[in-house]
């Protein structure tokens, strides 16, 4: 677990130290989450468990959020937020309903919802023509507590800016209002579920 991190791409995420991971994966063991293999690694007994434990622990107000509005509409939004992801390399991902549109439409919602590094937060405004505003916002920018949101997240068609995880994507959209819930078990059942059938065989 503690190489896997020196392997990832994008954003740095701090690499843990040996003693959390031992910690970590005491706790998962403990809670039946793990289950050892004979090669002295281990794997995820019971995904969709960790995912609803993940869930209900979970604190989607830990993300600033920021309300904006822009002129720009359609194709040109999506091409403002495509630069974007170039400048930010893997600091900016479409979230929340937005990745959702990608990895499983379901739900129809006008609001365009991006996560954004705080040091690329000036770029965004500048590329999105956005303004910030109380109410009648047509974008939501959500400032990561930590660069962990932007973990393996997803690239979409060219010209596209990327998406967060899937499972990221799940753990938001369940906990970000309106038909959010109704969302997040629609990506959990088409994409999430038949994944982790497809791993496990």
């Amino acid at each position: 677990m503690q190489e896997h991190f020196g392997e990832l791409q994008g954003p740095a995420i701090r690499k843990p130290s040996i003693g959390l991971v031992n910690k970590v994966v005491r706790n998962l063991r403990e809670e039946a989450f793990l289950e050892a293999l004979d090669d002295g690694g281990f794997r995820l007994r019971d995904p969709l468990k960790l995912l609803y434990a993940w869930r209900d622990a979970y604190r989607l107000d830990r993300q600033e959020r920021r309300n904006y509005f822009t002129l720009l509409r359609g194709a040109q939004l999506r091409e403002a937020l495509y630069k974007l992801d170039l400048e930010a390399g893997g600091r900016a991902a479409y979230a929340s309903f937005s990745a959702a549109d990608f990895q499983a439409p379901h739900v129809r919602q006008p609001k365009t919802w991006v996560y954004v590094g705080r040091e690329y937060h000036a770029r965004f405004e500048a590329l999105g023509h956005s303004k910030m505003v109380d109410s009648g916002e047509n974008v939501v920018v959500l400032i990561p507590e930590d660069a962990g949101v932007f973990y393996l997240g997803e690239r979409n068609a060219e010209g596209a800016m990327g998406s967060t995880n899937p499972v990221q994507t799940y753990v938001d959209l369940f906990h970000c209002g309106g038909r959010g819930v109704e969302a997040a078990e629609a990506l959990l059942e088409q994409r999430l579920k038949p994944n982790w059938d497809k791993d496990r065989k």
